[in-house]
């Protein structure tokens, strides 16, 4: 994901300022703003993101899993034994793998809460699908933390705010809010944010790729994770030179409701490529010249990290 910075201007301040305290943000992760509903990414202070379940227990989750992932860390497995769990047997063995993740949804409601340590946009839990989600009842859908609402003054005009697990392909929507009265605004135009580049554009590649089940129908909201292993140096506009370097960072795509996703990503650098709920793993080097590049396609020609090498037999010595 990327670091969105939406500008949002106030065409008359004072008078805007006398009937309102605040500035509401939303968000629509679809990439023509249309489909996915937009959700609110501000509040009077910063929020954790949370994520509660819908079903009550006892739970028969022998054997089987539910993978999370938290803050944009690494997605964990978490393993459950036993045919008759009850919530605290749950809490449990989920902090096990992430303490303090897991609590009670409310007080006497037996419904699991999983709740992020940090706060903000960068706050976020998403747990994959699986049986033992559905059993939980805990949706799929990434849930993020809010940011702060930007507060009015009478004599501004210009306010930003950060999204810092946006993409520039999302859509973001404002509107005024008064927090003592609860009066609020229309909501402006969909606009889209700025997602500042330091690299040049001649020293980047469009990269993309489509993804489908064998029935021929898009996988949507799958996750394609990318991780930097080469180290490359890149000259920007005012001769600056950047390290592109190797690191644990993720940049993970999402694919949308026609199995797509893209993102820029620099010439030369190299990356680990793995495709979410698969086993697919191959090392992807971006070229040098080129405007696009599909992964899938540059990914084919890649050694296959897990494919099990033999040694060639030694020769026998004939006397």
């Amino acid at each position: 994901m990327s670091v969105v910075r939406l500008d949002i201007h106030v065409d008359q301040p004072i008078d805007t300022a006398v009937l309102y305290t605040s500035i509401q943000v939303w968000r629509s992760p679809d990439r023509l703003g249309v489909s996915s509903p937009y959700v609110e990414i501000a509040a009077e202070s910063q929020t954790n993101a949370f994520l509660d379940g819908g079903e009550v227990g006892p739970w028969d989750l022998n054997g089987l899993s539910i993978t999370i992932t938290v803050d944009a860390g690494p997605a964990t497995v978490v393993q459950f034994a036993g045919s008759a769990l009850v919530l605290s047997d749950v809490i449990n063995t989920i902090n096990e793998a992430f303490p303090g993740l897991a609590s009670e949804s409310g007080e006497d409601t037996g419904l699991l809460r999983l709740t992020s340590p940090t706060y903000g946009t960068p706050s976020s839990i998403q747990v994959t699908a699986s049986t033992a989600a559905t059993r939980l009842g805990l949706t799929i859908s990434k849930v993020n933390g809010k940011g702060a609402y930007p507060l009015l003054a009478q004599t501004t005009e210009e306010y930003e705010f950060v999204d810092f697990d946006g993409d520039d392909a999302y859509w973001y929507k404002t509107r005024f809010y008064n927090t003592k009265t609860g009066a609020v605004s229309e909501f402006s135009a969909p606009q889209r944010g700025a997602v500042p580049d330091v690299v040049p554009e001649s020293s980047l590649v469009l990269c993309f790729v489509y993804l489908a089940d064998g029935t021929g129908s898009p996988i949507v909201g799958r996750r394609v994770i990318l991780i930097p292993t080469g180290q490359v140096q890149i000259t920007n506009d005012v001769d600056q030179v950047y390290g592109i370097l190797s690191s644990v960072d993720r940049i993970t795509l999402i694919t949308d409701d026609a199995g797509y996703a893209e993102t820029n990503l620099v010439r030369g650098q190299t990356f680990k490529m793995f495709i979410e709920g698969t086993t697919f793993h191959r090392e992807v080097a971006i070229p040098a010249v080129g405007a696009e590049l599909n992964l899938l396609t540059a990914a084919a020609a890649a050694d296959d990290p897990f494919t099990i090498v033999e040694t060639p037999p030694l020769l026998i010595r004939v006397v």
